[in-house]
C-alpha cells in the first residue's frame, strides 16, 4: 500500500466494465481506507468464525450427522477441522484481495487507465477452484459417517 499511494492520482478507477474501461471512480484516500477495512474485516470474519462456532450451542450448528461429529470425544477434532478450513479459506481471500488491490493500483498507474485482467483472472480462477475443494471436502467429510468393519458407525 505504501508503494502505490504516492504514485497514484488523487482520483482512481475502482470499477471497470467488461472491456476493462473504468466506469467508477473514488478518491485514493477513501479507496485505501476502505480496502484496509475490508482486509481487516475479512480476516476477522474468517479467523473469528471458528471461535464463534466453538461457543455456539450444538443445537445451533447446522452440520450433517452433528450428533456424531460433535459428540464429546469427537468435538475437538471436528472444531479443529473447521479452524483449519476457515484459516485456509481466509488466506485464499487475502491472496485474492491483495491481487485485486495490486491490479487496481497498477491499472491506475498507467495511461489510459485500463484494467489488466491477465493477473486477476488466474487469481480469481484459483480462488473459485480452491473454494470448491474446501466445500467438497466439507460435504464429503461430514455427510457420511466413517465405516468400521464395513458398517457405518451408529450414532
Amino acid at each position: 500500500m505504501v508503494y502505490f499511494y504516492p504514485i497514484l492520482p488523487e482520483n482512481i478507477a475502482v470499477h471497470f466494465n467488461f472491456s476493462g474501461e473504468p466506469d467508477g471512480w473514488q478518491h485514493k484516500g477513501t479507496f485505501f481506507l476502505l480496502f484496509s477495512m475490508l482486509i481487516i474485516g475479512m480476516n476477522g470474519l474468517f479467523f473469528g468464525i471458528p471461535i464463534i462456532i466453538r461457543k455456539l450451542p450444538i443445537s445451533m450448528i447446522n452440520l450433517p450427522n452433528k450428533e456424531y461429529w460433535l459428540s464429546p470425544h469427537r468435538a475437538e477434532h471436528t472444531y479443529q477441522w473447521f479452524d483449519n478450513a476457515f484459516k485456509h479459506w481466509g488466506l485464499m481471500i487475502n491472496f485474492l484481495l491483495i491481487m485485486t488491490f495490486i491490479v487496481t493500483c497498477y491499472s491506475n498507474s498507467i495511461f489510459p487507465v485500463q484494467l489488466s485482467s491477465s493477473f486477476l483472472m488466474p487469481s480469481l480462477s484459483m480462488f473459485v477452484m480452491l473454494t470448491g475443494i474446501i466445500i467438497y471436502s466439507l460435504v464429503s467429510k461430514f455427510r457420511k459417517l466413517p465405516e468400521i468393519n464395513g458398517d457405518s458407525t451408529k450414532v
